[in-house]
């Protein structure tokens, strides 16, 4: 609500004072006093730098094949269908919504207690690891709904848990956020998906609402930094969670309402019995095929230094903060642009979903992912060698889109290799080393200095880039990629 008339105050400001000063270049310095320039200006500058390419790219879109494009959106406009759709998308974007504000301060919420952040991050990554390789199976047994409320609840009990500065009830928090996490990303899927068929609505669309979803969720992320900053700004770093307990609360209203559904997984026996069989057919799968077993331990190392960076990420910043106290990480001086930062970069990831998509039209996805990769890597050199608050935050940035074309790139070349029976078995174990490079990162958070752990997570994005390398040539020699995808 603050927003839109902030920035009208800011430009009315900073346009009197280039005017007064005679300056022609139109210098970016507060959106609103409590907002320092050096967090709010690279929000802007990465928001004009998303629209315009968004502006590009739907010009160039349309004036590719407008018959296709009308053709494509007279598809799913029935009333019933787009009731469902916004039924499920309200929940979902919401769900989403909260979920990101927790993550905007909750480094420096653990700092301000004095915790072990690196320790409670490893407990939450441990624990999504251990529960999140058989709550889906439960989740299908006892009903997608149930698994949603159950989400909700757990999500309840976490934020609230939050509040008490008790190492005790800080470590069951994280346990319950591993496992509401593998809930988020099972439970709320699979009953679009199933509910979806159950009501006879062509197949196809199932893909138009997972991209409304994409784009939307990464408004929610952008939009949850704002709105982490306000509340924080207001009630401390304890803010973003309390909105976060309303806005689940919410959903679990909306859940209620919802209708049951189950999972359809017919079973030839012991259901013990079918899962060890679905387990071995994975594992020869893997075996028999190296490009899977490239792709998944690609996957892991990506994903393994990503985390570890989300985990670097403020400290970082917040040791370099202008205004800041010198050689001393700032977290007081840098909470006031946090949730500013935490937006900047996650225009970033959706700028780098906008890239990926043009980028395939010129190259291979196994191609472009070299460059993506070695993109990561390069950019992970830079705190290590440089100090300078915005240099840095630009490696970040330019990370963060880096892992925004890595979302669609890893999922497109998992529907290239992977046999549609066996991809979720599949990288249910590439689980097992992900997790192993997740601990292992929040672990060298809190044991090595800031610059042995971007090391590492270089070196991580180092070894994802010569195996996908290897990938690469490996696919091109076996001709299309996704000829064997159902073999």
């Amino acid at each position: 609500m603050r927003l839109a008339p902030a920035i009208v105050g800011f430009m009315l400001s900073t346009a009197s004072k280039a005017k007064a000063d005679g300056d022609v270049t139109f210098m970016l310095s507060w959106l609103h006093r409590k907002w320092p320039a050096w967090a709010v200006e690279p929000f802007l500058a990465c928001l004009a730098l998303w629209a315009v390419v968004f502006f590009v790219e739907s010009r160039i879109e349309k004036k590719q094949d407008p018959k296709a494009k009308k053709e494509k959106r007279s598809k799913a406009s029935s009333k019933d269908f787009k009731a469902f759709q916004r039924q499920w998308l309200v929940v979902y974007l919401l769900t989403m919504l909260a979920d990101w504000l927790q993550g905007t301060h909750m480094y420096t919420l653990y700092t301000e207690y004095n915790q072990p952040v690196g320790t409670l991050y490893a407990i939450g990554f441990t624990s999504s690891a251990v529960f999140g390789t058989f709550l889906g199976l439960y989740v299908d047994k006892y009903g997608r709904r149930l698994g949603c409320i159950a989400f909700c609840v757990l999500e309840l009990v976490i934020n609230v848990l939050e509040h008490f500065n008790d190492t005790t009830l800080l470590i069951v928090g994280r346990v319950l956020g591993g496992m509401s996490t593998s809930l988020l990303f099972s439970a709320f899927e699979s009953w679009m998906v199933s509910e979806h068929r159950k009501r006879g609505f062509p197949e196809d669309d199932i893909a138009q609402t997972f991209a409304i979803a994409q784009v939307g969720n990464g408004i929610m992320a952008v939009l949850a930094g704002v709105l982490a900053q306000v509340s924080a700004d207001n009630f401390g770093n304890i803010g973003p969670f309390q909105l976060a307990i309303f806005l689940t609360a919410l959903v679990l209203v909306f859940v209620c309402f919802w209708p049951e559904n189950y999972g359809g997984r017919e079973r030839t026996g012991d259901g013990k019995d079918d899962d060890q069989h679905m387990f071995k057919d994975a594992w020869m799968c893997i075996v028999n095929d190296k490009r899977i077993l490239l792709l998944g331990l690609i996957q892991s190392f990506f994903e393994g230094a990503m985390y570890t960076f989300v985990i670097m990420w403020v400290p970082t910043l917040a040791g370099m903060v202008p205004g800041g106290e010198k050689g001393k990480m700032d977290f007081a001086a840098f909470s006031q642009g946090q949730g500013w930062i935490f937006s900047s970069m996650m225009v970033c990831i959706s700028l780098g979903g906008q890239t990926f998509e043009g980028m395939i039209k010129v190259m291979s996805v196994e191609r472009g992912c070299v460059f993506i990769f070695a993109l990561a890597s390069l950019s992970m050199l830079v705190p290590i060698f440089v100090k300078d608050f915005f240099v840095v935050l630009t490696s970040f940035l330019l990370l963060e889109a880096c892992v925004g074309a890595s979302f669609g790139a890893l999922a497109t070349m998992r529907s290239h290799f992977l046999p549609d029976s066996l991809q979720a078995s599949v990288m249910n174990i590439f689980r097992i080393p992900l997790n192993i490079l997740v601990v292992t990162g929040a672990r060298c958070g809190d044991l090595l200095p800031p610059w042995m752990v971007f090391g590492v997570a270089a070196g991580w994005f180092a070894v994802a880039t010569l195996l996908q390398v290897y990938l690469y040539t490996s696919a091109s020699t076996k001709g299309k990629s996704g000829k064997n995808k159902n073999e």
